[in-house]
């Protein structure tokens, strides 16, 4: 299945390329953020943590673009970080009218206004805690790129636009699509209140492992989210409300059953996990002001960040927050200049610990 996406994007280009093609070039497009982070994590409590400084290119990113008109647009892009290459974009979207779009391949899944918004649109270093969040390579259903198609609906003359999509699972296992649903599936519907402000509404089911350690018990988790974006001149707000089933593995290690032991053969079965999940609710938001100072700088915006997160409603003591504020000046549309300062506290069953960043951090685009 996944050897035969890709020439499927590709048989998708081919038909809906339009036949003097060669006349129009590709645009190449590049990005690279060069930080400075000085961190100080919490390690053992009786165990005072040292404050650590590292320098990095957290990211180069280069993309090859191509557009017709209005009517085809095919993108290629690669992220260069951590000494590894990865796809980001690779996808093919085909607007044969003007309110209708198909898009194929590998994209952002329809869900979170921060999500959805690029970084470099964004004032922020990062997107923050909720992004960051994982566990065992698992992370929760709030965003992110996979591969998949979607279809979009967005009427010129009416204030709204609606969005269905399905993606291919990221699970290291088979899946008979005979049996089961082999998909994440998105629909989401978004509304022009003004033209400065946004509201969407997300409705999705995620896939997931019951037993992630066996790679058995295969289900779909629903997952649900409000976002609304204002962008005016001055004021610019991101801000999501997601809530869904806990998909996490940690919360497995919560309850065991203690199986009885054969006295004659000194054998115990294995212990069997309860899969106890309950539901997660996060929230997180960016907030900036912007303003030009002088002649010399294009836009000073400060900002203000939170993200919030209760892992399983079940359960106490895992909840995480993560606070920050900061700053990015714009020399020019193409160099600007970041510092973010954020503190991360989590209560003691959280996946994560307690934590303080400060980030200087040069990006430029091309």
């Amino acid at each position: 299945m996944r050897n035969v996406r890709p020439l499927a994007i590709a048989a998708l280009a081919l038909a809906v390329l339009p036949s003097r093609a060669a006349a129009e070039k590709p645009e190449v497009h590049g990005r690279v953020f060069a930080r400075q982070t000085v961190s100080k994590a919490k390690v053992v409590d009786d165990i005072a943590a040292p404050w650590l400084w590292n320098q990095e290119v957290a990211s180069g990113r280069l993309s090859v673009e191509y557009r017709h008109k209005k009517v085809l647009k095919t993108t290629v892009e690669v992220e260069f970080s951590d000494g590894d290459a990865k796809m980001r974009d690779v996808y093919v979207r085909w607007r044969p009218v003007r309110a209708f779009t198909l898009q194929a391949g590998r994209f952002k899944k329809p869900i979170s206004a921060v999500k959805l918004a690029g970084l470099w649109e964004l004032p922020v270093v990062e997107r923050g805690l909720l992004s960051d969040l994982e566990f065992s390579g698992v992370a929760l259903p709030i965003g992110g790129r996979g591969d998949g198609i979607q279809f979009a609906l967005d009427p010129p003359q009416l204030p709204f636009a609606v969005k269905l999509a399905v993606f291919q699972p990221e699970l290291l296992v088979s899946i008979d699509a005979t049996e089961e649903l082999a998909a994440d599936v998105y629909a989401r519907v978004e509304f022009d209140v003004t033209k400065d402000v946004r509201y969407g509404v997300t409705l999705g089911a995620a896939s997931y492992l019951e037993k992630p350690a066996r790679g058995a018990g295969y289900r779909h988790a629903p997952v649900s989210g409000m976002d609304v974006t204002i962008a005016t001149k001055r004021f610019r707000l991101w801000a999501d409300v997601m809530i869904g089933i806990d998909t996490l593995p940690f919360a497995l290690d919560v309850a065991t059953i203690d199986l009885p032991c054969d006295t004659e053969s000194m054998s115990c079965p294995p212990v069997e996990l309860i899969a106890d999940r309950g539901l997660f609710a996060a929230a997180r938001g960016v907030a900036s002001f912007r303003f030009k100072p002088s002649r010399h700088l294009r836009t000073v915006e400060p900002f203000v960040t939170a993200s919030l997160i209760d892992l399983n409603t079940r359960f106490k003591d895992d909840e995480a927050r993560q606070y920050g504020v900061g700053v990015t000046s714009k020399i020019n549309k193409h160099l600007r200049w970041q510092f973010q300062l954020d503190r991360t506290t989590a209560s003691s069953d959280a996946p994560v610990g307690d934590s303080t960043r400060a980030v200087l951090q040069l990006g430029a685009t091309f």
